[in-house]
């Protein structure tokens, strides 16, 4: 008897009928099998540039210009890691209650930007006179550290380099709460 019932499929496929989108409006299954290899697409190179930005921010924090301690530095990662994961359920309740997948996808990547063109600034800012004047070494963070806390625009370039990485753990969250969810949704029915 549970043999039996085993091989009974818990959903079963309508054949009648085409599935429907997000937006109401039925897709063949070919154009949903090419609309899912852009999302693994998609969701690839979400991944790598997150995972990008979270593996060399410990380097990027503690050498110069900046000069955090280690444990500043990781705690920064941490709490870049621990933002991203605590606003996929935001993202997620948001995306079911409020507006369609489709629509917050293209919200996140769109936030996802933002945070990008905030990093790009933040760290050209602070870069910006190693770059121009002089390469300092990796081992001369106390004199590096002393000479930074003395500039006037220091808190500013921290305080634009934490809303880069806020802005981008907002981003990356929405968007891998709903990414993987619209992509099995395009070809299951």
């Amino acid at each position: 008897m549970a043999v039996a019932a085993e091989r009974i499929p818990l959903l079963r496929r309508n054949i009648s009928s085409l599935p429907e989108d997000d937006d109401g409006q039925e897709r063949p299954l070919n154009e949903r099998k090419i609309g899912s290899y852009f999302i693994v697409a998609a969701e690839l190179f979400e991944r790598l540039t997150c995972y990008s930005i979270s593996g060399m921010l410990l380097v990027f924090l503690t050498n110069p210009p900046l000069c955090f301690s280690p444990s500043s530095a990781l705690t920064m990662q941490f709490m870049f890691i621990a933002t991203m994961y605590m606003f996929c359920l935001v993202a997620g309740l948001v995306s079911d209650s409020y507006i369609s997948r489709h629509t917050t996808i293209i919200l996140g990547y769109f936030i996802y930007i933002i945070g990008y063109v905030i990093w790009i600034v933040a760290t050209f800012t602070i870069t910006r006179n190693i770059i121009l004047h002089t390469l300092i070494k990796a081992t001369e963070c106390d004199k590096c550290r002393d000479s930074t806390i003395s500039d006037q625009n220091y808190n500013i370039k921290v305080i634009l380099l934490i809303a880069a990485l806020f802005t981008i753990s907002v981003g990356a969250a929405i968007v891998r709460a709903n990414l993987a969810a619209f992509g099995a949704q395009q070809v299951a029915y």
